[in-house]
């Protein structure tokens, strides 16, 4: 716990300083610096492989089991510090853009590239994807009956199956806000047609709103489902500790 508390403090130091110092710049990065982002996916991978071999790779069905290293604390904490830096600084630039909210869109980018390709190889390279993608009960059983309609439905496993379809939607809205994203910067050297960067835009900024929705939701799900409540410990502790239910 203790190295985690070190790590918060470290990251959210760093995440400030890197913010003041934007402050006094007066270029672009995504047209001067682009170049630079490669670094963070570069080094993503690195760390994710790396954690993905030192990995138990367990295969979920322990209640006790070590649920949160260090790596995916990192990888959580570090994508959603990114994805936040991202969505603040977008909402900036639709309402009064700037030099400096570019700019700190950029540095959302930069953590969410560099933390979310540590995230990326380190769940194909431990394979987690066999115990965090749903499959049809974790939609069926897990999300629509155990919420929509109050069933009483027993888990086991290192996730619930509402966690799994939560996953899989972010991943999938977070793709998409990659790709238009991708573009909108491949438009700062290529002639892309203006109609184009409309649409492209247009799907960039909604896809952006869904994942703040779905942001919203997870937050509210953590706070007022007592299961999930008790999981949010395990974050800190490394540990499930009970059996879900």
């Amino acid at each position: 716990m203790i190295k985690k508390i070190l790590f918060t403090v470290t990251l959210a130091g760093v995440l400030a300083a890197s913010i003041y110092a934007l402050g006094g710049l007066n270029i672009v990065l995504f047209q001067k610096a682009a170049w630079t982002l490669f670094a963070p996916i570069i080094a993503g991978i690195f760390l994710g492989i790396r954690a993905g071999r030192r990995s138990p790779g367990d295969d979920g069905s322990s209640g006790d089991e070590a649920r949160h290293g260090i790596d995916s604390f990192l990888e959580h904490w570090g994508t959603a510090a990114g994805i936040l830096v991202l969505v603040v600084s977008g909402f900036q630039i639709r309402l009064n853009l700037s030099v400096f909210a570019l700019n700190l869109h950029f540095l959302g980018l930069f953590y969410t590239l560099l933390f979310g390709s540590y995230f990326a190889a380190d769940f194909f390279a431990s394979r987690k994807y066999h115990r965090m993608l749903p499959v049809m009960s974790d939609i069926v059983d897990g999300t629509l009956k155990k919420y929509l309609l109050r069933s009483r439905i027993e888990e086991t496993g290192k996730y619930l199956g509402s966690q799994k379809v939560a996953f899989l939607v972010f991943a999938l809205v977070g793709a998409e806000i990659v790709i238009t994203g991708g573009i909108k910067m491949a438009a700062h050297f290529w002639l892309i047609p203006y109609q184009a960067m409309q649409a492209i835009t247009a799907i960039h900024d909604v896809f952006g709103i869904f994942l703040v929705l779905l942001f919203l939701v997870h937050i509210a799900m953590v706070i007022s489902v007592r299961s999930h409540r008790r999981l949010l410990r395990s974050w800190f502790t490394g540990k499930a500790g009970e059996s879900l239910e």
